[in-house]
């Protein structure tokens, strides 16, 4: 069975390939010899003799350190993102793409919320005007939980619960009945216990 390759293992293929012999490279990275000749010749890797002072060689540890804090820095913007710190989480994604821009997935993925970021400084969304903007704009609070805001879009006369209260199908929870009846009196100007 051919071996799956890692992006550690692959980067630090890479970096010492002209540095180390094969079979020291077979060992450090627990491959056969043959399989390891077949993956330097189809990176291009073969002849590929660096200066030794051009590239520091790295350790899988090294690597694995590195991804490991690429990965820190990344979770550090997503939860920036998610408590609505979008200059901080911005900052982040920068950071991780100037830092360690060998992480390729996760420089991809900073690369999308930083397009979240751009999108959510823009500022206030587009005034609804068609009856269709203001359904969907309240749908899409209310699929978010903010039910006081999808009636405040739409001013509806009646507001339909459905299973958007149900602990499972057909069982409504009666925690999220009260939050979602308390929810609808608050935003109706109805008091708890008004009838």
């Amino acid at each position: 069975m051919a071996k799956r390759w890692t992006d550690a293992e692959l980067r630090f293929l890479r970096d010492n390939a002209g540095k180390m012999s094969v079979q020291a490279l077979a060992e450090t990275l627990s491959v056969r010899i043959d399989e390891l000749e077949k993956k330097i010749e189809k990176l291009g890797l073969a002849g590929n003799a660096e200066s030794p002072a051009s590239k520091k060689a790295q350790t899988l540890k090294e690597l694995s350190k590195h991804t490991e804090n690429a990965r820190k820095d990344f979770d550090r913007g997503v939860s920036a993102l998610q408590r609505k710190k979008v200059d901080e989480a911005e900052r982040h994604f920068l950071d991780l793409i100037q830092k360690y821009p060998d992480e390729k997935e996760l420089v991809d993925r900073s690369r999308v919320y930083l397009a979240v970021c751009e999108r959510q400084k823009k500022g206030p969304r587009p005034e609804l005007t068609e009856p269709e903007d203001f359904y969907y704009a309240a749908i899409l609070e209310k699929n978010r939980g903010n039910v006081a805001e999808a009636i405040a879009i739409v001013h509806p006369f009646a507001v339909d619960v459905a299973s958007g209260v149900e602990s499972s199908p057909g069982r409504k929870d009666p925690e999220k009945l009260h939050a979602f009846t308390e929810a609808a009196r608050h935003s109706s100007g109805v008091h708890a216990g008004t009838p």
